[in-house]
Parts: C-alpha cells; structure tokens; sequence
C-alpha cells in the first residue's frame, strides 16, 4: 500500500457517499480506506473498511484526561481528536508511513500521489490550521501530534496554557480547543517540516473552505469555473486562473456537495432528492399547525 486516502467515520451520511466516490475518481489507483463503523462497512467506493474500534487502543490517556472547552457537543470534539490516534495506530499496524486523511466533507479532484512527491521534503501538509486534507510523509509526525494532543490534557502548564487561551477568545463562538487548536500550536514546534497546502503554489491551491473566499472572486461562495472537469478560481494577485485540488465542504455547506461531483450517478442525485424532500416536508410539518391556528 503505497500512499493511502484515508476516511474516519462514524454512521452513514450523503457527503461520506459523495466524498469517498470523488477519491476513486480523482485517484483510481490509490487504496480509499474508510475506518468506520458497521453502519458504514458496505459503502460501494472505499476499496477497504475497517472498524473504527479495532483501533482505538490508544485513545485512552486522552479520554482520562479531556477537558471540554468547546461549543460543540463533547461526543463531536472528542471523536475530533480521537481520530488521529486511530489513523496512527492503523498506519502502524499495516505498515504505512505515508498517507493522506481527509475528512468526509472533502472532495478531491487531483492526483494526491503526485502532489506528494511535490512536498516530499515535508512531513506535513496541512491546510491553514485545519487538517482536513491532511498529508502524512512520515508517520512520526502524527504520532508526535498525538503525543502533543496528550501533553496537552494532562500536562499541568499546558492545561493552563489552552485554559487562558479558552478564557481569553474574544466570543463563544471563537472559545473553542479543538484538534485544530491543537494542530496549530503542534505545527509552531517543527515549522520547518510543514507546508500549508491552503497557501497559492504553481497555481494551485487546497481549499480551506468552499464558503471562505480568501480573495477568490465569488459571493457566498468561491466563485468555479471547470476546465476538463477539474475546479478553477479567479484571483486578483494572480494573471492564471487558479486550480483547486480540493474543495472542502464543511458545516452546512455538505448540503452542495452534489453540485460539485464529477459524472454524478444516480445515488448522487437520489440522496440529494431524497434529502431535499425530507427537508422540506420537516418544515411544512413545523409550520402547518401554525398555520392552521391562523386560520381558524
């Protein structure tokens, strides 16, 4: 197994369906791994699934030690974290020491394998101070961010360090210690040996968020322009249109995540039919009553 695209995921949902799909297409030849669960285990476009607690051995220490600062569920935040022991404790077991793990909500439209070698002097690819396109080169670097995620919980000075960062963030919204906290403040201790892959290079770029312009023109969303079925955007301090690798479809923009898929199927189309009429009846259901009140 050469370099890995690597999905954690717990239960089924569209954008994990939709996701998973855009990696074979995009990478035919990779291994599409999904670590899951039961629920999950006979998605048709992961080459391989594994169980989630076939790997989770090593989450234990975290688990003892979490503290919730966060306003996100703790059942979400955890499992955030949680994921990256898994991802490690897999890798190690089937003697990988390269791979890229990429979130459910992400949808690849390049080869991952080349744009790796592209970055082969850094251990690390992250995307601004998200993980969600993660690349691995070297499997140290993960299990040294696990190891930090652990110093972080039970390490009395770094406890108070992110306790002071949590109190001191300007609203709730920001008040939050995530993984990606954490990636953050890991990544500072070996600049060196990181690249950000959200940052414009050969006129490319991985997109930290399809709703996040970050220059790009566009409106609520960046603005896409498809040449050969692959994703472009237009930014002013640049001449050539600018290619994405990744787009990245997180919170409620997972809701468009169909409009985006290359040679959509039938079970892209359904789901998203499927999911829009659900919707709509859950609101008609909410608001018929009231409705019925008025005029009576």
């Amino acid at each position: 197994m050469s370099m890995p695209i690597i999905f954690v995921h717990s239960g089924k949902a569209e954008h994990l369906y939709i996701a998973t799909r855009q990696a074979r297409i995009s990478n035919p030849d990779a291994d599409v791994v999904l670590i899951g669960d039961s629920s999950n285990q006979r998605l048709k476009w992961p080459t391989q699934h594994y169980q989630i607690d076939d790997y989770n051995q090593d989450i234990r220490q975290f688990q003892a030690h979490y503290r919730h600062r966060s306003p996100n569920p703790p059942s979400f935040e955890m499992f955030c974290f949680e994921r990256w022991f898994v991802v490690a404790k897999w890798m190690r077991e089937h003697h990988v020491d390269k791979a890229w793990v990429c979130d459910s909500d992400l949808m690849i439209f390049s080869d991952l394998k080349s744009i790796a070698k592209k970055f082969a002097s850094f251990d690390l690819g992250i995307s601004f101070i998200s993980g969600h396109s993660l690349m691995i080169n070297r499997l140290d670097c993960l299990d040294g961010f696990c190891d930090f995620i652990n110093r972080m919980y039970a390490d009395p000075d770094q406890q108070q360090k992110f306790d002071d960062l949590f109190a001191n963030s300007p609203s709730i919204w920001d008040r939050s210690i995530s993984d990606m906290t954490a990636l953050t403040h890991y990544t500072r201790t070996i600049p060196d040996r990181v690249i950000d892959l959200a940052t414009i290079q050969d006129s490319s770029v991985f997109d930290f968020h399809i709703r996040h312009l970050d220059g790009f023109a566009g409106k609520k969303s960046k603005q896409i322009d498809w040449r050969d079925s692959k994703p472009f955007g237009v930014h002013p301090d640049h001449t050539d249109p600018i290619r994405f690798h990744t787009l990245h479809f997180q919170g409620r923009a997972k809701q468009s995540m169909h409009a985006y898929a290359s040679n959509p199927d039938l079970d892209v189309w359904t789901s998203w039919l499927r999911r829009r009429t659900t919707t709509r009846l859950a609101k008609l259901k909410k608001y018929l009553p009231s409705a019925c009140r008025k005029v009576a």
